[in-house]
């Protein structure tokens, strides 16, 4: 990931936090096959955070009934939200609603990641 944004024009101002990306791994990953193999598991999770992405380009409304509701990530009424597992009142994904290339840029970082670990 560092490689990834140090590459990108303001890098360190659109990468995310990395509490971010372990909650959504650990989310997903919890409702999975806990006898999977860390590559399934890792399939598996770029690719549910690959559908998430859909949340871009769809109304919200549109993503449910295209793929149903994925709590650990949404963009209900345009705000993107994770919630903090330590404080459900907190959202970690704050910095993505005032600024749209920081969830932009992570689901290109998505994407890229599983280009080069699961599609090559």
């Amino acid at each position: 990931m560092n490689v990834y944004y140090f590459n990108l024009p303001n890098g360190d101002d659109v990468k995310p936090i990395s509490a971010i990306i372990n909650v959504l791994a650990a989310r997903i990953a919890s409702g999975y096959d806990p006898y999977v193999t860390v590559f399934d598991l890792l399939e598996y999770v770029l690719g549910e955070l690959s559908i998430c992405a859909q949340q871009q380009d769809l109304e919200y409304k549109n993503f449910i009934q295209n793929y149903g509701e994925r709590k650990y990530l949404s963009r209900a009424d345009g705000k993107w939200n994770i919630p903090n597992p330590a404080n459900p009142e907190d959202n970690l994904a704050d910095r993505w609603n005032k600024d749209a290339k920081i969830p932009y840029y992570f689901f290109r970082w998505l994407k890229a990641v599983r280009k080069d670990l699961i599609i090559l």
